[in-house]
Protein backbone atom coordinates (compact mmCIF):
# COMPACT_ATOMS: atom_id res chain seq x y z
CA UNK A 1 0.00 0.00 0.00
CA UNK A 2 2.70 2.40 1.37
CA UNK A 3 4.70 1.47 -1.73
CA UNK A 4 1.65 2.20 -4.03
CA UNK A 5 1.10 5.24 -3.05
CA UNK A 6 4.78 6.23 -3.09
CA UNK A 7 4.91 5.63 -6.42
CA UNK A 8 1.93 7.49 -7.20
CA UNK A 9 3.72 10.57 -5.83
CA UNK A 10 6.74 10.05 -7.51
CA UNK A 11 5.30 9.84 -10.34
CA UNK A 12 2.90 12.96 -10.50
CA UNK A 13 6.12 14.68 -9.04
CA UNK A 14 7.95 13.78 -12.35
CA UNK A 15 5.03 14.89 -14.32
CA UNK A 16 4.17 18.13 -12.44
CA UNK A 17 8.35 19.06 -12.99
CA UNK A 18 7.93 18.27 -16.77
CA UNK A 19 4.35 20.59 -16.83
CA UNK A 20 6.52 23.33 -15.00
CA UNK A 21 9.45 23.32 -16.45
CA UNK A 22 7.89 22.86 -20.73
CA UNK A 23 4.71 23.03 -20.18
CA UNK A 24 3.64 26.49 -18.91
CA UNK A 25 6.07 28.63 -20.05
CA UNK A 26 5.81 27.45 -23.64
CA UNK A 27 1.56 26.96 -23.33
CA UNK A 28 1.78 23.27 -24.45
CA UNK A 29 -1.93 23.02 -23.55
CA UNK A 30 -1.45 19.32 -24.50
CA UNK A 31 -5.06 18.32 -23.67
CA UNK A 32 -6.59 17.53 -20.40
CA UNK A 33 -7.49 19.16 -17.36
CA UNK A 34 -3.63 20.51 -17.74
CA UNK A 35 -3.98 21.91 -20.90
CA UNK A 36 -7.47 23.68 -19.44
CA UNK A 37 -5.49 25.05 -16.49
CA UNK A 38 -2.94 26.50 -18.84
CA UNK A 39 -5.74 27.88 -21.09
CA UNK A 40 -7.76 29.50 -17.94
CA UNK A 41 -4.14 30.91 -16.26
CA UNK A 42 -3.91 33.10 -19.17
CA UNK A 43 -7.06 35.30 -18.51
CA UNK A 44 -7.69 33.98 -14.02
CA UNK A 45 -5.23 35.60 -11.71
CA UNK A 46 -4.90 32.09 -9.92
CA UNK A 47 -1.89 29.45 -10.54
CA UNK A 48 -2.00 26.68 -12.66
CA UNK A 49 -2.05 24.10 -10.04
CA UNK A 50 -4.76 25.48 -8.70
CA UNK A 51 -6.91 26.18 -11.85
CA UNK A 52 -6.57 22.34 -12.30
CA UNK A 53 -7.36 21.38 -8.63
CA UNK A 54 -10.22 23.41 -8.49
CA UNK A 55 -11.21 21.88 -12.18
CA UNK A 56 -10.76 18.59 -11.18
CA UNK A 57 -12.63 18.72 -7.95
CA UNK A 58 -16.09 18.27 -9.46
CA UNK A 59 -15.17 15.65 -11.62
CA UNK A 60 -13.63 13.46 -8.49
CA UNK A 61 -17.17 13.81 -6.89
CA UNK A 62 -18.64 12.83 -10.08
CA UNK A 63 -16.12 10.02 -10.48
CA UNK A 64 -17.20 8.77 -6.78
CA UNK A 65 -20.78 8.71 -7.55
CA UNK A 66 -20.62 7.37 -10.94
CA UNK A 67 -17.29 4.86 -10.81
CA UNK A 68 -17.93 3.89 -6.93
CA UNK A 69 -14.75 2.35 -6.70
CA UNK A 70 -12.96 3.37 -3.30
CA UNK A 71 -9.46 2.80 -4.46
CA UNK A 72 -9.62 4.56 -7.95
CA UNK A 73 -11.10 7.60 -6.02
CA UNK A 74 -8.26 7.71 -3.21
CA UNK A 75 -5.39 7.27 -5.65
CA UNK A 76 -7.12 10.05 -7.87
CA UNK A 77 -7.62 12.52 -4.93
CA UNK A 78 -4.07 11.58 -3.93
CA UNK A 79 -2.48 12.04 -7.71
CA UNK A 80 -4.45 15.22 -8.22
CA UNK A 81 -3.35 17.00 -5.04
CA UNK A 82 -0.14 16.22 -5.24
CA UNK A 83 0.54 17.40 -8.86
CA UNK A 84 -1.58 20.35 -7.88
CA UNK A 85 0.56 21.51 -5.25
CA UNK A 86 3.85 20.30 -6.54
CA UNK A 87 3.06 22.37 -10.09
CA UNK A 88 2.65 25.52 -7.79
CA UNK A 89 5.88 24.70 -5.59
CA UNK A 90 7.64 24.45 -8.51
CA UNK A 91 6.38 27.29 -10.90
CA UNK A 92 7.37 29.49 -7.30
CA UNK A 93 11.08 28.46 -7.19
CA UNK A 94 12.11 26.98 -10.57
CA UNK A 95 11.81 29.89 -12.66
CA UNK A 96 14.75 31.86 -10.16
CA UNK A 97 16.47 28.73 -10.90
CA UNK A 98 16.04 28.41 -14.90
CA UNK A 99 16.46 32.39 -15.39
CA UNK A 100 19.88 31.69 -13.98
CA UNK A 101 20.70 28.61 -15.67
CA UNK A 102 17.74 28.61 -18.56
CA UNK A 103 17.11 24.96 -20.05
CA UNK A 104 15.80 26.19 -23.41
CA UNK A 105 14.06 28.45 -25.42
CA UNK A 106 13.19 26.35 -28.58
CA UNK A 107 9.78 25.39 -28.74
CA UNK A 108 10.08 22.14 -30.78
CA UNK A 109 12.85 20.83 -27.70
CA UNK A 110 10.46 22.05 -25.16
CA UNK A 111 7.66 20.00 -26.49
CA UNK A 112 9.40 16.99 -26.79
CA UNK A 113 10.82 17.13 -23.12
CA UNK A 114 7.63 17.82 -22.15
CA UNK A 115 6.17 15.25 -23.58
CA UNK A 116 8.75 12.79 -21.79
CA UNK A 117 8.74 13.70 -18.98
CA UNK A 118 5.10 13.73 -18.43
CA UNK A 119 4.58 10.50 -19.91
CA UNK A 120 7.47 8.82 -17.48
CA UNK A 121 5.44 10.12 -14.61
CA UNK A 122 1.99 9.11 -15.54
CA UNK A 123 3.57 5.76 -16.12
CA UNK A 124 4.64 5.77 -12.43
CA UNK A 125 0.87 6.95 -11.66
CA UNK A 126 -0.68 4.43 -13.69
CA UNK A 127 1.38 1.65 -12.74
CA UNK A 128 0.07 1.79 -8.78
CA UNK A 129 -3.53 1.90 -10.30
CA UNK A 130 -3.92 5.90 -10.19
CA UNK A 131 -4.35 8.94 -12.70
CA UNK A 132 -4.30 12.46 -11.90
CA UNK A 133 -8.33 12.89 -12.62
CA UNK A 134 -9.28 15.08 -16.02
CA UNK A 135 -10.95 14.09 -18.65
CA UNK A 136 -10.33 10.70 -17.68
CA UNK A 137 -13.11 10.19 -15.65
CA UNK A 138 -15.73 11.49 -17.59
CA UNK A 139 -14.04 9.26 -20.60
CA UNK A 140 -14.49 5.95 -18.02
CA UNK A 141 -18.00 6.91 -17.30
CA UNK A 142 -19.15 7.36 -20.68
CA UNK A 143 -17.63 4.48 -21.73
CA UNK A 144 -19.23 1.76 -18.62
CA UNK A 145 -22.53 3.73 -18.74
CA UNK A 146 -23.13 4.79 -22.43
CA UNK A 147 -20.18 2.17 -24.04
CA UNK A 148 -19.12 5.46 -26.16
CA UNK A 149 -15.84 4.49 -27.21
CA UNK A 150 -12.66 5.67 -24.60
CA UNK A 151 -10.29 6.24 -27.77
CA UNK A 152 -13.00 8.42 -29.28
CA UNK A 153 -13.50 10.48 -25.97
CA UNK A 154 -10.11 11.45 -25.86
CA UNK A 155 -10.01 12.44 -29.40
CA UNK A 156 -12.60 14.84 -29.24
CA UNK A 157 -12.02 16.26 -25.58
CA UNK A 158 -7.93 16.71 -26.14
CA UNK A 159 -8.93 18.04 -29.68
CA UNK A 160 -11.01 20.87 -28.56
CA UNK A 161 -8.46 21.88 -26.14
CA UNK A 162 -6.46 21.95 -28.49
CA UNK A 163 -7.81 23.80 -30.37
CA UNK A 164 -8.58 26.51 -28.07
CA UNK A 165 -4.74 26.71 -28.09
CA UNK A 166 -4.49 27.49 -31.22
CA UNK A 167 -7.07 30.12 -31.06
CA UNK A 168 -5.76 31.90 -28.01
CA UNK A 169 -1.99 31.78 -27.81
CA UNK A 170 -0.63 30.28 -31.73
CA UNK A 171 -1.27 27.44 -34.24
CA UNK A 172 2.12 26.78 -33.81
CA UNK A 173 1.92 26.12 -30.40
CA UNK A 174 -1.30 24.18 -31.12
CA UNK A 175 0.37 22.06 -33.21
CA UNK A 176 3.66 21.19 -30.98
CA UNK A 177 1.02 20.25 -28.17
CA UNK A 178 -0.05 17.31 -30.09
CA UNK A 179 3.36 16.05 -30.14
CA UNK A 180 3.45 16.48 -26.66
CA UNK A 181 0.25 14.79 -26.17
CA UNK A 182 1.23 11.88 -28.56
CA UNK A 183 4.92 11.39 -26.78
CA UNK A 184 3.50 11.69 -23.34
CA UNK A 185 0.89 8.80 -24.32
CA UNK A 186 3.92 6.59 -26.18
CA UNK A 187 6.35 6.76 -23.42
CA UNK A 188 3.69 6.24 -20.39
CA UNK A 189 2.80 3.02 -22.31
CA UNK A 190 6.23 1.94 -22.25
CA UNK A 191 6.58 2.97 -18.98
CA UNK A 192 3.35 0.65 -17.89
CA UNK A 193 4.11 -2.02 -19.94
CA UNK A 194 8.23 -2.47 -20.75
CA UNK A 195 9.50 -2.47 -23.98
CA UNK A 196 8.72 -6.05 -24.75
CA UNK A 197 11.20 -8.37 -27.53
CA UNK A 198 8.58 -11.08 -27.43
CA UNK A 199 7.37 -11.82 -30.82
CA UNK A 200 4.66 -14.73 -31.22
CA UNK A 201 3.35 -15.51 -34.53
CA UNK A 202 0.60 -18.52 -35.03
CA UNK A 203 0.55 -20.38 -37.88
CA UNK A 204 -2.54 -22.42 -39.15
CA UNK A 205 -1.95 -25.35 -41.94
CA UNK A 206 -2.96 -28.71 -43.27
CA UNK A 207 1.42 -29.46 -43.63
CA UNK A 208 2.44 -28.93 -40.18
CA UNK A 209 5.57 -30.98 -40.72
CA UNK A 210 7.26 -28.40 -43.57
CA UNK A 211 6.32 -25.66 -41.40
CA UNK A 212 7.98 -27.18 -38.23
CA UNK A 213 11.32 -28.12 -40.34
CA UNK A 214 11.62 -24.93 -41.96
CA UNK A 215 11.41 -23.10 -38.73
CA UNK A 216 13.60 -25.41 -36.75
CA UNK A 217 16.33 -25.58 -39.64
CA UNK A 218 15.79 -22.54 -41.23
CA UNK A 219 15.06 -19.76 -38.70
CA UNK A 220 16.31 -21.96 -35.77
CA UNK A 221 13.98 -21.36 -33.22
CA UNK A 222 11.17 -23.95 -31.06
CA UNK A 223 7.69 -24.81 -32.62
CA UNK A 224 4.74 -26.35 -30.37
CA UNK A 225 2.35 -28.30 -32.20
CA UNK A 226 -1.74 -28.54 -31.64
CA UNK A 227 -4.10 -30.47 -33.08
CA UNK A 228 -7.05 -28.57 -33.82
CA UNK A 229 -11.06 -28.87 -35.36
CA UNK A 230 -12.01 -25.84 -37.75
CA UNK A 231 -15.36 -24.66 -36.78
CA UNK A 232 -17.21 -24.24 -39.46
CA UNK A 233 -15.32 -26.46 -41.86
CA UNK A 234 -14.91 -29.43 -38.94
CA UNK A 235 -11.54 -30.64 -40.51
CA UNK A 236 -8.82 -31.54 -38.75
CA UNK A 237 -5.26 -28.79 -38.51
CA UNK A 238 -2.64 -28.05 -36.52
CA UNK A 239 -1.56 -25.37 -34.91
CA UNK A 240 2.07 -24.27 -35.47
CA UNK A 241 3.62 -21.63 -32.82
Amino acid sequence: MLWRQGQIAMGTLVAALGFTIFQVPFKLAAGGITGLGIILNEFAPFPVGMICLFLNIPLMVLGFFQLGRWRFVVSTVLSVICFSFSTDLFNLYLPTVTKKWPITDDLLLASIYAGVLFGVGMGFVYRAGGTIGGTSIPVRIFYERLGFPMSQSYLFSDGAIILMTGMVFRWEVALLSILTLVLSGIVSDLVLEGVSQVRTVTIVTQKPEDVRLAIIYQLRRGVSLWSIEGGYSKSERTIVG
